[in-house]
C-alpha cells in the first residue's frame, strides 16, 4: 500500500510540474501579445501616416503631370478641406 502511495504522489508531482510549465509558457506568450497589442496603435499610425504621405505624393505628382504647378503643398496638408481631420478621442468635433 505504501509503494502504491508513493507512486501516485511521484505521478500527481510529476503532473504538477507539467502544469507549472505549461502555466509559464502561456504566462510568456501572453506577455508577448500583451505586448503586441500595446505596440499596435503605435504601428497604425504610422502605417496610416505613410500612406497619407504616399497619397499626397501621388497627388503632387499627378497635379504636377496634369500642369496643374499652381498648387502648393500646403494646400495638400492634412488641415486642408480636401483632408479633414478625422474626429477622435483627443480631438473636439
Amino acid at each position: 500500500m505504501q509503494t502504491i502511495m508513493y507512486d501516485l504522489i511521484t505521478e500527481l508531482n510529476e503532473r504538477g510540474e507539467d502544469l507549472e510549465k505549461q502555466i509559464l509558457s502561456l504566462e510568456n506568450k501572453l506577455e508577448g501579445l500583451t505586448g503586441s497589442f500595446h505596440a499596435l496603435p503605435r504601428l497604425i499610425a504610422d502605417t496610416l501616416q505613410r500612406q497619407q504621405q504616399q497619397l499626397l505624393s501621388a497627388i503632387t505628382e499627378a497635379g504636377s503631370a496634369h500642369g496643374d504647378s499652381q498648387r502648393s503643398d500646403s494646400q495638400l496638408g492634412p488641415s486642408s478641406p480636401s483632408f479633414p481631420t478625422p474626429c477622435t478621442s483627443s480631438s473636439s468635433c
